[in-house]
């Protein structure tokens, strides 16, 4: 929000939040509180507009205020969003008053990045060129693809004449909007004495010198896993000076943006007894022996055959905090199905359960079930787990080249479930009734009886 005429020192009243004209995440949902983050800790029911303040000194206003607004459906579910209201008196970042000799710097035109590919890996983003800003989101209810997560960045391209540049990379929690004069001459100054790169470098400290995460990751490894913890949403900016060959500088270029944070929860009201669960399996983890509380669950992305799975599991207004709850977890997150096992439940591999503390330096083993529900645990306290089908620890796919008839092949991801000791020889064959027969991606098994299972992913086709 901005003024809109120039106010007198002092307090001022420059709008009002209408809760009741904000749009829910999804159908079914309505506003159950607002409750702000930011350090107030004021919240409300949405009835009554809140108003929004700024302290005006010497014509220059900033502020950021955050708030978490809950909805809940029929069912009590609910979902969390996060609204961020910023008040400045200037619409542009400071990176935007930079200068060195003659030339300003100018927000670059376009991020340059595959927007259908990123699309389809579940990451989506918006860039506003008037200011530089990016924003990258996901899909709800879908976790992106792990290496396009950890892999994309935004290359800034060099202009005509340029054989040299300088960059200077910032990280902070507030809104660039709100920088003022000191802050674009600490940026201009670092510009100045930064390293130089030469323009033809192609080195991996050179190119990622001139290029800036599209998201910003924490990994965390455990139990043979990568686990992308994308929790920050600071702000993070690249500037770039260039300079042609007599070290005069031609131009200078900026970017910066956020994004969210790259998880899924859910959040689900407990229930006393299985008899709760009324939808035959569960969509989103729920805790049994739990009446009264809320469980909720974040997930992340991560690098492995999905086997094994990271989860950060709370639980909310527990009010039987010494005894047991079980936990059940939908098949769906491994790419099961109930009525696809029930009729062999002997041959599944075992369901091991990692119960971390909470810096997932130590854990206690479980052991889990296949239930009709879903997959279900026991326990009476709430920190990160790990669930294991066979026990397996995730670890990185192998590209293995299996046969598909004459003239045909497929590369595949393969993961073994343990079972017993074993040592793979000869070839394993797949074969289609109609070699003509279009092979599509996806998963699948290779069980030889109980002993052991591979699961395959077709990713590519090639003819011989």
């Amino acid at each position: 929000m901005t003024p809109k005429e120039s106010l007198a020192d002092g307090n001022h009243c420059i709008g009002e939040i209408d809760w009741t004209k904000l749009t829910a995440p999804e159908s079914g949902y309505t506003l159950k509180e607002w409750r702000r983050t930011d350090g107030d800790s004021s919240t409300g029911d949405g009835n009554a507009p809140t108003p929004v303040d700024c302290w005006m000194e010497n014509g220059y206003c900033s502020g950021n205020m955050f708030y978490q607004v809950t909805w809940e459906n029929a069912d009590g579910r609910t979902l969390l969003e996060e609204l961020n209201v910023l008040v400045s008196t200037s619409g542009m970042p400071y990176y935007a008053r930079v200068k060195l000799g003659n030339k300003t710097a100018k927000a670059i035109n376009s991020l340059g990045l595959d927007e259908g590919g990123l699309r389809k890996a579940g990451i989506q983003f918006t860039y506003d060129a008037e200011r530089g800003y990016f924003h990258a989101y996901y899909e709800k209810g879908r976790l992106p693809d792990y290496d396009a997560l950890v892999g994309t960045r935004i290359t800034l391209t060099p202009p005509a004449g340029a054989k040299t540049f300088r960059r200077v990379h910032e990280d902070g929690n507030n809104d660039p909007r709100c920088g003022n004069e000191d802050m674009t001459q600490r940026t201009q100054g670092m510009l100045e004495n930064e390293k130089l790169f030469h323009v033809e470098d192609g080195s991996e400290e050179a190119v990622q010198a001139r290029s800036i995460q599209l998201v910003q990751v924490q990994e965390i490894r455990v139990d043979g896993i990568r686990v992308c913890v994308s929790r920050t949403k600071n702000y993070r900016s690249i500037t770039v000076a260039w300079y042609d060959e007599n070290g005069e500088v031609i131009g200078i270029d900026y970017v910066y943006g956020q994004n969210d944070d790259f998880v899924d929860r859910t959040q689900l009201k407990g229930v006393a007894n299985v008899g709760g669960i009324t939808d035959g399996e569960v969509k989103a983890p729920v805790a049994v022996g739990a009446e009264g509380a809320e469980l909720i669950c974040d997930r992340y992305p991560q690098a492995g055959n999905n086997r094994t799975q990271y989860f950060e599991l709370t639980l909310l207004q527990d009010s039987h905090q010494d005894s047991n709850k079980t936990i059940y977890i939908p098949y769906g997150y491994f790419g099961l199905c109930y009525a696809d096992i029930k009729d062999n439940l002997n041959e599944q591999p075992e369901i091991i359960v990692h119960h971390y503390n909470a810096d997932r330096s130590d854990y206690e083993e479980l052991k889990g079930r296949y239930e009709p529900q879903g997959i279900a645990f026991d326990t009476k306290d709430f920190s990160p787990f790990t669930v294991s089908l066979g026990g397996s620890q995730g670890g990185e796919h192998s590209g293995v080249q299996l046969s598909n008839g004459p003239g045909r092949g497929m590369m595949i991801s393969s993961g073994m479930e343990a079972g017993c000791s074993m040592t793979r020889t000869g070839a394993c064959r797949v074969s289609s009734s109609d070699p003509a027969t279009s092979l599509r991606s996806g998963w699948a098994w290779i069980t030889n009886g109980s002993c052991w299972r591979w699961r395959i992913k077709v990713t590519a086709l090639s003819r011989s």
